[in-house]
């Protein structure tokens, strides 16, 4: 017989798993691994998942979770609309706590009173984004994050400068803040192979997707002055900043030296 379900509920937010070869991605894997490992007796994992990704558990010891899947009806654009009338008719399943992994989820719970952890890695819009050509951009970026701290009841960043950002940009009003900086994850083995598509010779790398404010395209200059390197820039290039550095490229002559290898994982 089954015991009955005393354990307090968390429902944590891995949408970002579909993404997994990205900051985000790898953040929601390592966190939500760490957490099956310690919630033995303390809670119960819901893990609000993607399509596909419970493979990434399934080498984890004593995997105990349940999960929600990711729909576009739980996204809180829909949500906000039909809460009200939903509620009349239906008892909802309200976990004891929902943890909002990131500043840009668009996942909320629908009951809500559902106390709420927000993670706020970065604000870099303010920062990347042009204000006189793009303020739209940025007011738009910060009324979402606006409305993530209005619901949230405490409020983590992974830096004190975070923190900061967050208390200068940001009506965070009397909510605590509590800085937790990132753990490092244990490194993959190192096999020792190099890639047959890579050439003898000194390289130098980075890893990334490719986006603007990655800076990618400031790299392509720099190996004009360094004749006897190659540079490797692994992730997706699949964007328009990733289109735009390969054509930069090519357009310097670099083809040869400048190697676009598209995402790699460890995993």
């Amino acid at each position: 017989m089954n015991q009955p379900d005393i354990l307090p509920r968390v429902v944590i937010d891995l949408e970002k798993l579909r993404h997994i070869n990205c900051g985000l991605g790898r953040f929601s894997l390592y966190l939500a691994r760490e957490l099956l490992a310690r919630s033995d007796d303390c809670f119960k994992p819901v893990f609000f998942l993607p399509d596909g990704s419970d493979h990434y558990f399934t080498d984890t010891p004593d995997a105990n979770y349940s999960s929600i899947k990711v729909r576009p009806w739980n996204k809180e654009s829909f949500q906000r609309w039909v809460r009200p009338i939903s509620r009349q008719f239906h008892k909802i399943d309200r976990p004891a706590l929902w943890h909002v992994t990131h500043q840009t989820s668009k996942y909320l719970p629908f009951d809500e009173r559902v106390p709420i952890i927000l993670t706020v890695h970065d604000l870099n819009f303010l920062h990347t984004i042009n204000p006189e050509s793009q303020s739209g951009s940025i007011r738009r970026h910060s009324t979402h994050v606006q409305r993530l701290v209005n619901r949230a009841d405490t409020i983590v960043t992974d830096s004190q400068f975070v923190a900061d950002d967050l208390t200068r940009h940001i009506n965070v009003s009397s909510k605590p803040i509590h800085v937790v900086p990132l753990g490092l994850a244990r490194p993959a083995t190192d096999v020792g192979d190099r890639p047959s598509w890579v050439p003898e010779g000194p390289f130098c790398f980075s890893i990334g997707n490719f986006l603007p404010h990655k800076n990618f395209h400031t790299l392509l200059g720099m190996m004009q002055h360094l004749p006897n390197y190659r540079l490797i820039i692994a992730g997706k290039k699949e964007t328009p900043y990733g289109e735009k550095v390969v054509r930069e490229r090519n357009a310097m002559g670099l083809t040869n030296r400048i190697m676009l290898p598209g995402v790699i994982s460890d995993l």
